[in-house]
């Protein structure tokens, strides 16, 4: 036994052994010996070493669930039922059995027997509540969750510390819908037992789901206070802080993940981007770079880095990030998309046409990809090459408002097409009524077609909604100008260039009719 005590459990077998040679017969040893080889994990030899025992002489209770256990991890389980059986026709009252006989009942698709047994443990003087506990595990596997629930509140009746009855009742209320009822029983097992682990968790997730933040990093910070450690606990944390807007706060939890987890991918990701929010550029480049280190065909790590090396106009840093990824990821049409986009951002309109056309040769046909190649044609001058992308962009997405409203100006600019232009801005602002720009554009056909009116009614609310825009600015004053409101105008003219000192067209016209 002291070597027992100690952990040595190969010298404890050995003395048994040399026991049992002084005494073969006794069968107390042979179960003791039985015992030990069942803790070393030897099921074979603790059978033959039970199985000597019991047919020594007769077998005590003991004896017999110590032989059932065994049997029961040798899965021999009609072995292990007969002598469970055996020992609760000695002693009805003794509850392991009724639990182990029951769960291999349950094994052996023995449902109802299941049921009868765990109904006669409820009854037994003194019970705890186990065998309620098991019926509703029964009972919600059967989808019968009114019977269910009744079970686990008996359980919780007889024994109010029973933490897994808790659980399982409140998984029930979650596996039916009904969250706020979940949340409860948590609340109320939170107070019996304020440290069980799980609960915490599943607490914590449901007040996520209900968008109730704060109680959720209240509750994942308790849990991560008694799991320190828990690099999970703190990566949830960090995400609820980000959805707070709270980025100093996820940064702080985001990096503890990533100390405890240095290969954590998503916990890279998410710091990279809090710092991006931050404008912590350089750091957010180097969490985006462990994040890919990390994960190396992760594509949201490889986008996010590429839009941050423009947004720090560096667009040759992104090029060659993309390049790099095209080496392995060959059929991704999102790459050659923001490829393209990056091009264009650098005025290398051919490069980035032909990126395009390689996004559209692997997707098909697709309204986001022809409308980027109509806003390249259309910086290049290719009038009809800009309006076939962008008719083509409408013809797959009808309500694409932003290639409605750039055709509709396009023809605008030049003067034709102006019916057509009409409704075509229409259209945008059937989607976007409010859109300042969009507004703009309608002012200016309006415009083009004489109708100064309704240009100013239009221009006037474009002012309003994008306030000191250059261009509007001058789109309104060239209105009230053909409207016959000079002094106006040339008001007005005179704050657009403010907007634009550069604006050498817009200075004559100033100069021009000032008095």
């Amino acid at each position: 036994n002291a070597y027992r005590l100690d952990g040595e459990l190969g010298r404890a077998v050995a003395e048994m052994e040399q026991a049992l040679e002084a005494d073969p017969e006794s069968s107390l040893l042979q179960a003791d010996l039985a015992s030990l080889y069942l803790q070393k994990g030897d099921l074979k030899k603790a059978a033959r070493a039970v199985e000597r025992a019991l047919a020594m002489e007769p077998p005590t209770t003991q004896l017999l669930m110590l032989a059932a256990g065994i049997y029961s991890s040798l899965n021999r389980p009609g072995e292990a039922i007969e002598l469970y059986e055996r020992v609760l026709k000695r002693e009805p009252n003794r509850r392991e059995a009724y639990v182990f006989l029951g769960t291999l009942y349950l094994q052996q698709q023995k449902t109802e027997e299941a049921i009868r047994l765990f109904e006669q443990l409820s009854t037994i003087q003194g019970h705890n509540g186990v065998g309620d506990y098991y019926l509703g595990r029964i009972y919600a596997g059967r989808k019968d969750y009114r019977k269910a629930r009744k079970a686990f509140e008996r359980a919780l009746r007889y024994q109010p510390h029973f933490m897994q009855a808790y659980l399982s009742l409140g998984a029930l209320y979650e596996i039916e819908k009904k969250p706020d009822k979940a949340i409860r029983v948590y609340e109320r097992a939170l107070k019996v037992d304020p440290n069980f682990a799980p609960i915490q968790e599943r607490l914590s997730l449901l007040y996520i789901q209900g968008d109730q933040v704060d109680k959720a990093i209240r509750q994942l910070e308790k849990f991560g206070e008694l799991s320190p450690n828990n690099a999970d606990a703190h990566f949830k944390v960090g995400l609820l802080y980000m959805q707070q807007g709270k980025l100093e706060k996820a940064v702080e939890e985001l990096r503890i993940v990533v100390a405890l987890q240095p290969q954590h991918q998503k916990a890279h990701f998410y710091l990279g981007a809090a710092y991006e929010g931050l404008e912590h550029f350089e750091p957010a480049v180097q969490e985006y770079r462990a994040a890919l280190k990390a994960a190396p065909g992760e594509l949201n790590a490889v986008f996010q880095l590429a839009q941050l090396y423009q947004k720090m106009e560096n667009p040759e840093e992104a090029v060659t990030l993309l390049r790099r990824t095209l080496e392995t990821v060959t059929d991704n049409s999102d790459i050659y998309l923001l490829l393209g986009s990056v091009y264009a951002s650098m005025e290398e309109e051919e490069k980035a046409i032909e990126a395009y056309q390689e996004a559209l040769r692997l997707k098909g046909e697709d309204d986001k990809i022809y409308f980027q190649l109509g806003v390249v044609y259309e910086k290049m001058k290719r009038f009809d090459d800009a309006v076939a992308a962008f008719r083509k962009t409408i013809e797959l997405n009808p309500k694409h408002n932003n290639a409605l409203n750039y055709l509709g100006y396009m023809f605008a600019e030049r003067g034709i097409n102006l019916k057509e232009a009409a409704e075509l801005v229409k259209r945008a602002l059937d989607i976007r009524p409010e859109d300042g720009y969009y507004q703009d554009s309608l002012g200016w056909v309006y415009y083009k077609m004489g109708n100064y009116k309704e240009a100013l009614e239009y221009l006037n609310k474009a002012n309003h909604n994008v306030p000191g825009d250059p261009v509007v600015l001058e789109h309104l004053g060239d209105a009230y100008h053909k409207a016959g409101k000079t002094g106006r105008a040339v008001e007005i003219w005179k704050r657009a260039l403010d907007a634009d000192p550069e604006n050498k067209s817009l200075r004559k016209k100033i100069d021009r009719l000032s008095p």
